[in-house]
């Protein structure tokens, strides 16, 4: 988030282009300590994975819950699936980034390994999917991507946002524990 001058600048970025409905406002690891209910992430310079997971740990249901139906309800940290399509558009179109940017980031997104019950996994094998998944653990998981449509048909842009799902997981990469 500090490479590209914070929340503030983003938010100018993509206002500049004209895309509505996303707002960046925390780095990822502020925003999945409010989702669980981790409090005190101390200076930016002593955060590390092992000590986010020893604060998550500690806890309690009753915080963690609290946390989440805090956590649905901040407007911080959002986007409409309009808003995330539209700069997917955009970057597609090489308006938002460099030539050589959209390229990288693009070809990035065409090899994203996660998903098989997302977007991609619901498509007929080798379909071509530029997309990027998103899991928080607490009911959010998104799936956002660029879809090549058969026999040179042109390309489908598709944003799936699913927040306040009740199913359960077998493993949360944001708790650290088997479920």
């Amino acid at each position: 988030m500090k490479a590209s001058g914070g929340g503030t600048a983003v938010n100018a970025r993509l206002a500049t282009l004209g895309v509505q409905g996303i707002s960046v406002d925390r780095p990822t690891i502020e925003l999945i300590a409010d989702a669980i209910g981790v409090r005190d992430l101390g200076p930016e310079a002593q955060w590390s994975l092992k000590a986010f997971a020893e604060k998550s740990r500690a806890v309690t249901d009753a915080e963690r819950e609290s946390a989440r139906t805090a956590f649905y309800r901040d407007p911080r940290d959002t986007a409409t699936p309009e808003g995330m399509s539209r700069l997917l558009q955009k970057i597609w179109r090489r308006e938002a980034l460099s030539e050589a940017h959209s390229a990288l980031l693009l070809d990035i997104m065409l090899r994203c390994q996660t998903g098989a019950a997302r977007i991609k996994g619901l498509l007929p094998p080798r379909t071509p999917v530029m997309h990027k998944t998103g899991s928080l653990g607490i009911g959010v998981t998104d799936d956002v991507g660029i879809i090549t449509l058969p026999d040179g048909a042109g390309h489908l842009v598709i944003s799936v946002f699913v927040k306040e799902a009740t199913a359960s997981v077998d493993y949360d990469y944001f708790y650290f524990v088997e479920r």
